[in-house]
């Protein structure tokens, strides 16, 4: 990028300026020709006369119809190119494209009238003068960087002292300033948001805009430049450019509606420019010593200046007359700030003061041993503090102390509270800059003044995904063990599971078998029973019958036959039941053997539930190892999505690295073909001017001749009707040869105008490439 970018510089500075288009020259000419004869001093149509250079800067009765840069915005323009209705010349086509970019060269020119005139200013404003009601609260979104380049100017192993620190009061924004860069970060996430170069030198003021649309950004060079750039938070352009010091400028602020640019340095002065125009509206000139701190207050009413010899004085923002000389410090004023109806100086006498608008003092305070060196508002009133002895203070709105919110490496520089209120940006000496969450007094962050170039981000983004990659392939094979390890000591649990159901199952059949031969038993032991009653029974009926019958016998009686029978009949009875009792035994002891076996199988079916649930210790435990499958997923998942994460950062690295070296080919493309071309129309126009010279010299020799042959007119009167006829032919010649320079002129200053943008638009790269390469060579 360094040879590409070195090229495109050598094309554009071999570019040589030619004269430039003029109205007199070139411009009139065209307008006598196609608009002066129905608008002219003696008969203006619409109030507007086109032959001469004050007529056409005065306009018609619509007022100006041409705007000094802004073709575009000129109706004049927009009228002879048909954009506008009524087109002209009325009722015929647009004037020649050649005649057309010499007009539009010499509006882009600054509507000069001959070679000895200076650009005109455009009136046309650059930035937005913006309503100062409502504390600077934008309208709509607030700004915030999109599509900044993230290139350094400068990049170093260290970096020195953070003298300035902004952030805006609308947007997650924060400006770190380095020597010829400003770097903006994003104060919650601490993501690089952009870098914009200060080619001046080293910037010593950053300042958002009230609106937080606009960074206003102060240095330059000790002893030689001082300037302050305005640039648009949005795009990061650079908008415009104020102020031409012959020193380094030291403070620096942007009125709230935008409108005017305060700066101040070693000259011990305060100059005030407009930033429509870059013009100087008045300079301070009280101060006796450096100015170190400029400040215009929220209504836009005051501005606020103070010097190294503790001066601290007021004027009217507008106009800058005097308004008061603030006396109380003893040492330098170091800072300005100001809220509502309150300025708020720090100084190196260690005090805070507070002073209300008609300039007296309403408050005083010890801040920082050593002196006090930043102090900057909250939107509530609050007020954080900065000074040497290494600490940042926050105090409340009655400039109570609340807490030292951070200690610094070094001297603290500059404090400022981030969007919110709730954090606060902080620098010191040694250079670093951290943001300190409020409530915690903790740093939750570090800005560094020194970003990576994009090639070193491209390098750290590839190295972390490698890195990732291999973690995440690690992830993978841990999470496959895992998983393996859960689905066999799984596969454990099911095997185990199934046997012990089997066993539960054999205990319950055997429990039910158990049951049912009990059961059983029980039966055939009631049956038994029952047997044995009525054996008892027949027996005790078989005795009773015998001894009946014996008794009947001795007596002789007449029913011994019956009783015979009866006695038989008990005894069959006694047969019987003897019979049914053995049988009922013999069941009973069948049951009994039945029940024997059942509970046999119950023991055995107890015992292997007992050595089964035995089993149970041995089993690895599911809920670790749940436990762990489960966080080498979630891990797994995680590195995937940082994997992911990381892909995506380094692709928008790439992309960011191409989008950088596309814009530095098309630049050195542009600067090449506009060298082409510069060349080419340069060489068009030394021919057009020697055909020029020799149609001139042509038709003065042919007056010449002409005037000699006047002389001898009654005699050759024939030969001066030919030279007549030369001349005028010749005099046709140069007009069209005058045309076509005009319009090769035309077309010159518009490869200029390309020219100029080119190199204004390679500056910025310019820069990183030089300082890289002066980096280099010095190590």
């Amino acid at each position: 990028m360094t040879t590409r970018l070195a090229i495109a510089i050598g094309l554009l500075a071999s570019a040589n300026a030619l004269g430039a288009v003029t109205f007199e020259k070139d411009v009139k000419p065209i307008f006598r020709v196609h608009c002066a004869g129905c608008h002219n001093q003696d008969d203006a149509a619409s109030d507007f006369a086109a032959d001469g250079f004050d007529g056409v800067l005065a306009g018609g009765a619509g007022g100006e119809v041409v705007a000094p840069g802004d073709p575009d915005g000129s109706r004049l323009w927009r009228l002879i190119t048909h954009a506008e209705q009524p087109a002209m010349p009325p009722g015929g086509d647009k004037l020649p494209d050649a005649q057309l970019a010499v007009v539009r060269a010499w509006i882009e020119g600054g509507l000069l009238k001959d070679d000895q005139s200076k650009p005109m200013v455009s009136k046309k404003a650059a930035i937005a003068v913006v309503d100062v009601g409502d504390l600077g609260k934008p309208v709509g979104e607030p700004a915030m960087p999109k599509d900044w380049y993230r290139e350094p100017v400068v990049t170093s192993d260290a970096v020195g002292p953070v003298e300035s620190i902004a952030a805006s009061a609308w947007a997650p924004a924060a400006a770190v300033p380095w020597q010829r860069q400003v770097a903006l970060y994003h104060t919650e996430t601490s993501a690089l948001l952009g870098v914009t170069p200060y080619l001046e030198g080293a910037p010593h003021v950053v300042r958002f805009s009230r609106d937080g649309s606009l960074l206003l950004v102060a240095g330059g060079r000790e002893g030689a430049l001082g300037t302050a750039a305005i640039i648009d938070v949005v795009s990061g352009a650079r908008l415009a450019t104020v102020g031409d010091e012959l020193d380094t400028v030291l403070a620096a602020d942007i009125s709230p509606d935008n409108r005017l640019v305060a700066i101040g340095g070693p000259k011990k002065k305060v100059r005030v420019y407009r930033v429509v125009d870059g013009s100087l509206a008045y300079t301070c000139e009280k101060h006796t010593d450096w100015v170190t701190a400029v400040a215009f207050s929220p209504d836009n009413q005051l501005l606020a200046t103070g010097d190294r010899s503790a001066g601290l004085r007021l004027w009217q923002a507008e106009a800058g007359h005097e308004r008061g000389d603030l006396r109380g410090h003893s040492l330098a004023i170091t800072s300005l700030a100001w809220r509502p109806g309150v300025l708020a100086s720090a100084s190196e006498d260690g005090t805070v003061r507070w002073w209300n608008s008609a300039g007296a003092q309403v408050k005083s305070f010890p801040a920082h041993g050593g002196g006090a060196l930043s102090v900057a508002f909250a939107s509530d009133g609050r007020l954080v503090t900065a000074g040497r002895d290494r600490l940042v203070k926050l105090w409340n709105a009655d400039a109570g102390h609340v807490a030292d919110l951070t200690q610094t490496d070094d001297v603290a520089l500059a404090a400022v509270f981030a969007h919110g209120d709730k954090r606060v940006v902080a620098s010191d000496w040694s250079g670093k800059v951290r943001v300190v969450d409020i409530e915690t007094k903790q740093p939750v962050a570090m800005l560094t003044p020194n970003p990576p170039t994009l090639a070193e981000r491209v390098e750290a983004a590839d190295k972390s995904l490698a890195d990732l990659q291999a973690k995440h392939a690690e992830a993978t094979t841990l999470s496959a063990e895992k998983g393996k390890a859960l689905e066999l000591a799984q596969q454990a649990h099911d095997a185990f599971n199934q046997r012990l159901a089997d066993a539960e199952q054999s205990l319950a059949a055997a429990r039910r078998s158990l049951d049912e031969a009990q059961a059983t038993l029980k039966g055939r032991t009631g049956a038994e029973a029952r047997a044995s009653e009525a054996k008892s029974a027949a027996d005790t009926a078989l005795a009773e019958a015998a001894k009946k019958l014996e008794e009947a016998r001795k007596a002789n009686a007449p029913s011994v036959s019956d009783l015979v029978a009866a006695v038989a009949d008990a005894d069959s009875a006694v047969h019987a039941a003897t019979a049914a009792l053995g049988e009922t035994q013999t069941l009973r002891v069948e049951a009994e053997g039945l029940a024997g076996h059942a509970a046999q199988r119950k023991s055995d079916a107890d015992q292997l539930l007992a050595e089964v649930g035995s089993q149970r210790a041995g089993l690895p435990d599911l809920v670790p190892l749940q436990a762990e499958a489960e966080a080498a997923t979630k891990a797994l998942q995680e590195m995937a999505q940082q994997v992911a994460q990381a892909t995506t950062t380094r692709d928008a690295a790439v992309a960011e690295r191409e989008r950088y070296a596309a814009a530095a080919d098309e630049l050195a493309k542009r600067a090449e073909q506009t060298l082409a071309e510069v060349t080419t129309l340069e060489a068009a126009a030394a021919e057009a001017a020697s055909r020029e010279a020799e149609a001139a010299q042509a038709a003065e020799a042919a007056a010449e001749a002409t005037k000699a042959l006047q002389a001898q007119l009654e005699a050759i009167k024939e030969q001066i009707r030919d030279s007549r006829a030369k001349q005028a032919e010749s005099k046709q010649s140069l007009a069209s040869l005058e045309a076509e320079a005009a319009a090769q002129q035309a077309k010159l200053a518009e490869a200029q105008r390309r020219a100029q943008v080119a190199e204004a638009q390679l500056n910025d790269l310019k820069a990183t490439s030089e300082w890289r390469a002066e980096h280099v060579a010095k190590e």
